[in-house]
């Protein structure tokens, strides 16, 4: 057996560690997809994955990178996983700097990111429902996209208090979770967070081994949305308990409020927060009209090496509308048309030396899933959770191995359908509605695409790394048009230095 490290960038996080008496909140890298933390939580028996972003050890001190990557296309991509970007037809680069800064119980964690082309260019817009309707096709990227990322926060007494404007995810999902799904841009938020596991039973009790980790997030969304207006309030609570292999998770987020819409007061917020009722949007009294979507988890570590995990969640677009009485919330999980799920398995070391790991994953969402009236499910033009968004099919097969030499190389398989209930399929969802094509529930035609991604990331030193991808997709009715078949290629280079 060999030793593997912890992550690519393991060198600029993880500065003698082990002597640490200070602790980061440090996002989830992107191309990793959750792979030494998946595993390391199989391992310990305590640790409950599913957030994105996890507490760290760390000695005090400031360290850092800065790095930046080329990238060209032959087609304008839409978003393709998460924390990823539209990708411009032809030449698109990115750059970005990190900074990271820990001082007893003070972090502070800078990440600001452009994304940049040669001049404006149009992409499919991100929000595949905005496609299909005719709303708006397309987004257009300026020449310069600039997102500022910050976090600063402190620790004490087991848990993390950050000011943040970091994108995350919750969720069991690998590429996207149905309520967080790390979008490229976040928003202004305050998060409280256990750091670490925490054991509510005694030593010695036979409940020792239960372990809960927990996030809650307040914060205000950058958008400004056509009905809602500006400001809209997020609030969002994600627990995970375990029990030795088991582990058991619950999310709920709710967006409220806005400029041009009337808040609901504090207590009906943390009523309807902290209470397992998802509820119908028109049973708020008053004009509140929030937008709430619940997840439920189920995580099996067995054996040790592999992850089978479903996560199903449930949007109150429309799931108590039937009936002539309110249902339950557990009633209301099981009318699946409103619903949207993940399903994974992930056999996380396959050799027994840590250096493979295959993951597949299928996503899918129904008619209405993140879509509302007044505060739809994104922010920043782009999915706030799943990148695959409302009304979505997709598999994805992920294989990831770490060589001899501590390179990482990432083969990623995508089938994907946008727009999965629609006319030319006839598969009208007759648990709820019929749908009208064209409608926000219901497609004209299905976007299929079927295309695979390799990439490559080789450490040249303990500072230095590089990068290459490699990736091709073939597109059917492309952005929902009818003579937009086609295969397109993409290619992109990297380098980076820690500090």
């Amino acid at each position: 057996m060999r030793l593997v490290p912890s992550l690519i960038l393991a060198t600029c996080l993880l500065p003698a560690a082990s002597a640490a008496d200070s602790w980061i909140l440090r996002p989830e890298e992107r191309w990793s997809f959750s792979w030494e933390e998946r595993r390391l939580a199989n391992l310990d028996g305590v640790s409950a994955p599913g957030f994105s972003r996890s507490a760290l050890p760390v000695r005090p001190g400031v360290w850092g990178e800065v790095g930046a990557e080329a990238g060209w296309s032959s087609q304008a991509q839409s978003i393709q996983m998460p924390g990823g970007t539209p990708q411009r037809r032809g030449v698109q680069g990115l750059a970005w700097a990190e900074g990271w800064g820990a001082w007893g119980p003070l972090f502070v964690h800078l990440r600001p990111e452009a994304l940049i082309g040669s001049g404006d260019a149009t992409v499919p817009n991100p929000i595949a429902r905005a496609s299909w309707i005719g709303a708006e096709s397309t987004r257009t990227l300026s020449a310069a996209e600039i997102t500022p990322r910050a976090t600063i926060g402190v620790t004490g007494l087991g848990h993390i208090l950050a000011v943040s404007n970091e994108p995350f995810r919750w969720g069991e999902g690998i590429f996207g979770g149905v309520v967080m799904g790390q979008s490229w841009s976040g928003f202004p938020h305050v998060v409280l967070a256990t750091r670490g596991p925490q054991t509510p039973a005694p030593a010695g009790s036979w409940l020792e081994p239960l372990a809960l980790n927990y996030e809650l997030v307040l914060g205000r969304l950058a958008e400004d949305k056509p009905i809602a207006g500006t400001g809209v309030l997020f609030s969002g609570l994600r627990a995970a308990l375990r029990w030795e292999a088991l582990t058991l998770s619950y999310c709920k987020a709710i967006l409220s409020g806005g400029s041009r819409q009337t808040e609901m007061s504090w207590g009906d917020l943390a009523y309807a927060q902290f209470t397992p009722r998802n509820g119908n949007e028109q049973t708020v009294p008053g004009d509140a009209n929030p937008n709430r979507i619940s997840a439920i988890g189920i995580r099996l570590d067995w054996p040790t090496s592999v992850a089978w995990s479903i996560e199903y969640g449930l949007d109150d677009q429309s799931p108590h509308r039937d009936g002539s009485f309110n249902t339950p919330f557990t009633t209301g999980f099981a009318t699946w048309y409103s619903a949207a799920w993940t399903m994974t398995a992930d056999w996380l070391d396959i050799t027994g030396d840590g250096d493979w790991r295959t993951a597949l994953e299928w996503f899918r969402s129904e008619n209405y899933f993140y879509d509302h009236g007044v505060a739809p499910w994104d922010d920043d033009g782009r999915p706030m959770a799943h990148p695959d968004g409302g009304n979505a099919n997709s598999v994805r097969l992920l294989v990831q191995h770490v060589d001899e030499y501590q390179g990482r190389w990432t083969v990623l398989g995508t089938w994907r359908r946008l727009g999965w209930r629609n006319l030319e399929a006839g598969n009208f969802n007759t648990w709820r509605d019929l749908g009208v094509p064209g409608s926000s529930g219901m497609a004209p035609r299905p976007w299929d695409s079927v295309g695979m991604l390799l990439r490559w990331e080789q450490p040249l030193s303990e500072a230095w790394r590089v990068s290459a991808t490699l990736g091709g997709t073939y597109d059917s009715n492309r952005n929902f048009d009818p003579q937009a078949d086609g295969a397109s290629a993409q290619a992109g280079v990297g380098v980076a230095r820690s500090w």
